[in-house]
């Protein structure tokens, strides 16, 4: 470390001695002089700040400071400063240079040629508006002011030097006299300098010398005008002509000729300058010549090019690729786009061929699935239109349609082709989906979707041919209607999807059974349309309606569903029953209907009377949407009781319909009516009202209070208003809801589980009663069964006709209600009509029960007066005669 620092020290000394610097001092960034190269100055500055006018800017840039130097007679000194920086840029010192300004003033202070008044000074600026003189301002002087000197308004020379200026000339100094100055401006030290001289002393000379220099002036004058004279005459006069003929002949005029004819050697000049100007004239029209053909050239070469330039500038616009193309497979333009396909890493403006552009290939294009467009053109001197796939510089493959027309050169020869190709491949794309849309949108038209069959209008299409065949055949045509049985029971229980594949495996297995001849069909929902080709006798049919029942009487596994289908169908037989394919339609529709009413899976070929029972639907039809108007309908309410008392618990409200021709329809008649036709909707408001009222009435005059159990119809419960429409009729008829017992099937909570359950859950909130009716017959699931807030489940009377001797009915009856008992639940049996039934009943510990054994309905003058009977009373309890 020693050895490093004292090469160092010896190196600045010897830096300080070449550039003859005062001192080289060494820094810290805060401006403390760790070091200094002057031996001197190390015991008087070293530790001292260095001493700097300001520190602004310090340790961003190099800068120049002035400082008078009390150590050594109060000189002046310059001191350039630099930030030092790490190699992160960070500064970690400064170096500072002192340079003596003494022999600057000992230069100054020579006023050699100044005269006695004569000196030179400098100064530096003090501020914006003055400055310090740094040597003395007066003749003889020995130090400088020491106060500043103020800025004038008409500034001085001092002033302009220092603000940049350089000049000289005739001043008026401080005092008023005038002087001749000179003033400088040193840029480095930022310095002005002037030197000055007295006008007086400057001017006396000049007087003394103007009176000699006047008659000399005037002695010289005339001598040189004779020389002028003589010189004119022989020597500027021939001089000026052939300076004229050098003047004419470099503007251009060969013609003229030098008008000196004298035998001296300016006239052998003027005759050698004529015959100079006679070759020239000689050259110059042959260079003219030269010129011309070259000036043509030129032009024809920019014309070309400018063509080119225009032509490559027109095709660059052209966004589908253009190359035109030698007979020779070369390309000899391009296009923009072109260039764009050319393979990768390769030199745009190098030759090309076409096959090698365009195809990444070593041949050309050959065969019938990639023809050249530019042997089709030479072959039929005709325009040609091929498709090709090209590869792209990124990988791709695309399709292009090139259009190929011939190129003539002027001799009628064909030169080449022009090649415009086109991107066709989203438009090949787009028509390969138009016609897999237009072939899908043709088979969507003509078939079912979910099973792909032909639907009514194809079918129609088809029976409308074999009709026409059976007319020249004589055979027959044997149309059959089928529809899946309670199909709307597994699509509200099980979903949509579960259903859609129940459909879809009908539809297979309806199709097994069939001939390639015969025609199957979906007419819709759960319907299909069967046309039997060919039919000699109704043996034929039959054999084919076997074995659809046997088909689909197989279990099908359904999302691990195990189901299994019947159907009912309608047949009706060509030309038989009908001519036309419309009669054929309604007549094994007629037939499927009276199929269904006869207890499902089964057929039924059409009658006549079937007609006049379709006729009669009809009609019922007719006739039952005007019964709510003409206030047909009525109540019957059948009592419920404890099995084991007699106690009534209840009645269930039963609605009549009451035809003025027809007489008492029973419910099964119009029921299924009303719900396919939706009036279940009305005929449901009305009986809810009507059970409500009366309900009221019985307790308003003051009979014991009983609960009315009603029964809701799918419709009903799906339409979105329920709630507030039940609300909407305790509100006008005044019942409480813990009097109104809502029975609704298994069936309709099944369809939507989560809505059922919001449903049910908001009328149980209420305070109704909710009851499960002819529980057993449905699908209903026993997870989400536990999730319904029920309060009691009906045993439907199919399971209580039988339940003394068919074990199966007896045991689906006991799991009933065990079941009913394990979830806290009340069961009541409805249909009992037998002593057997009830006590078994009673047994199995369900002790509500329903039947004719009890009461049959009542209708409400006999419902009025049993509870109005008084042996029958006990406080406020009613029991029935057992």
């Amino acid at each position: 470390f020693l050895h490093a620092t004292s090469e160092l020290d010896k190196r600045l000394r010897n830096l300080q001695e070449v550039f003859a610097l005062d001192d080289i001092v060494l820094a810290s960034p805060d401006g403390k002089m760790l070091y200094l190269s002057n031996a001197h100055h190390v015991p008087l500055w070293r530790g001292q700040q260095i001493p700097l006018e300001h520190s602004d800017d310090l340790l961003s840039h190099e800068t120049v400071h002035y400082f008078k130097n009390d150590h050594e007679d109060g000189r002046y000194g310059v001191l350039f400063t630099a930030p030092v920086r790490s190699i992160d840029d960070q500064v970690i010192g400064l170096i500072v240079l002192e340079v003596d300004i003494s022999s600057l003033q000992n230069m100054i202070s020579d006023s050699t040629g100044l005269g006695s008044s004569g000196f030179t000074v400098i100064s530096k600026k003090h501020s914006e508006q003055s400055y310090l003189y740094l040597t003395p301002n007066k003749k003889g002087a020995q130090k400088p002011p020491v106060d500043p000197i103020a800025y004038t308004p008409r500034g001085n020379p001092m002033q302009r030097a220092l603000e940049g200026q350089n000049g000289s000339g005739i001043e008026t100094s401080c005092s008023g006299q005038q002087i001749i100055a000179a003033w400088r401006h040193i840029p480095l030290l930022e310095m002005g300098l002037v030197s000055r001289l007295g006008a007086t002393e400057a001017f006396g000379t000049i007087d003394h010398l103007r009176f000699l220099t006047t008659v000399i002036s005037s002695i010289v004058f005339i001598i040189a005008g004779g020389i002028a004279l003589l010189v004119f005459q022989t020597i500027a006069i021939p001089l000026m002509s052939l300076k004229k003929g050098a003047e004419q002949i470099g503007a251009g005029n060969l013609d003229y000729r030098v008008p000196i004819d004298r035998k001296d050697e300016f006239g052998l000049l003027s005759a050698t300058f004529n015959d100079m100007a006679n070759s020239l004239k000689i050259v110059t029209a042959s260079r003219d010549e030269l010129n011309q053909e070259i000036f043509e050239r030129k032009k024809a070469v920019k014309a070309v090019k400018e063509e080119r330039s225009f032509l490559q500038a027109i095709i660059d616009g052209v966004v589908d690729p253009i190359m035109v193309i030698s007979s020779n497979y070369e390309v000899l333009m391009m296009n923009r786009s072109a260039q764009e396909h050319l393979p990768h890493n390769n030199d745009k403006n190098r030759k090309w061929l076409c096959h090698e552009a365009s195809h990444r290939s070593d041949t050309p294009c050959i065969g019938i699935d990639h023809p050249c467009p530019l042997v089709m053109v030479q072959q039929t001197n005709k325009a040609a239109t091929v498709i090709h796939q090209h590869s792209l510089p990124d990988g791709q493959v695309r399709s292009y349609e090139l259009q190929a027309s011939p190129l003539w050169n002027e001799d009628g020869s064909l030169l080449g082709i022009i090649e415009a190709a086109r991107d066709i491949t989203a438009r090949i794309e787009v028509q390969r989906e138009l016609a897999e849309n237009q072939e899908k949108l043709m088979f969507l038209a003509h078939h079912d979707e979910l099973t792909k069959l032909p639907n009514r209008w194809l079918f129609s299409d088809r029976l409308q041919q074999l009709i026409t065949k059976a007319q020249r055949t004589k055979n027959q045509i044997a149309v059959l209607l089928l529809d899946v049985d309670r199909f709307k029971t597994i699509n509200d229980t099980l979903g949509h999807p579960v259903g859609d594949k129940v459909l879809q495996e009908v539809a297979r297995r309806l199709q097994s059974s069939l001939r390639e001849s015969d025609v199957l069909a979906r007419l819709g929902g759960d319907e299909f349309l069967i046309a039997l080709d060919e039919i000699t006798d109704a043996n034929q049919v039959n054999i084919v309606v076997a074995k659809i029942i046997q088909s689909l009487s197989k279990p099908m596994n359904i999302d691990g569903y195990e189901l299994t289908a019947t159907a009912s169908m309608g047949i009706a037989l060509y030309p038989d029953d009908t001519i036309d394919e419309e009669g054929l339609f309604k007549c094994a529709d007629v037939a499927m209907y009276r199929a269904k009413e006869m207890g499902r899976n089964g057929h039924q070929y059409f009658t006549a009377d079937m007609n006049e029972r379709a006729y009669d639907r009809f009609s019922l039809e007719s006739e039952l949407r005007k019964a709510l108007e003409l206030d047909q309908f009525f109540l019957e309410y059948q009592p419920q009781c404890d099995m084991r008392t007699g106690r009534v618990t209840g009645a269930e409200a039963l609605i009549r319909w009451h035809h003025p021709e027809r007489g008492l329809i029973p419910p099964f008649d119009f029921i299924p009516l009303a719900e396919e036709t939706g009036l279940i909707v009305p005929i449901g408001e009305w009986v809810l009202r009507t059970a409500s009222r009366q309900c009221k009435q019985w307790q308003d005059a003051g009979l014991p209070p009983l609960r009315v159990a009603v029964n809701i119809s799918a419709r009903q419960f799906r339409q979105k208003d329920f709630t507030e429409s039940v609300d909407k009729i305790l509100s006008e008829t005044g019942l409480e809801p813990r009097y109104l017992d809502l029975e609704i099937t298994e069936t309709i909570i099944m369809e939507n589980v989560n809505e059922a359950i919001m449903t049910l859950t908001d009328f149980k909130a209420r305070g109704f009663r909710l009851s499960i009716d002819d529980f057993g017959t449905g699908y209903s699931s026993l997870s989400y069964l536990k999730k319904f807030p029920i309060d009691k489940l009906k045993i439907d009377r199919s399971f209580v006709r039988d339940i003394t001797n068919d074990a199966n009915d007896a045991a689906i009856a006991t799991s009933i209600i065990a079941l009913a008992k394990s979830m806290e639940m009340d069961v009541i049996a409805e249909g009992v009509e037998t002593v057997e039934q009830r006590y078994f009943l009673i047994e199995k510990m369900c002790t509500l029960g329903q039947g004719y054994l009890f009461s049959k309905p009542l209708n409400t003058e006999k419902m009025t007066a049993l509870l109005e009977d008084r042996p029958f009373r006990a406080g406020n309890d009613l029991y029935l005669n057992l």
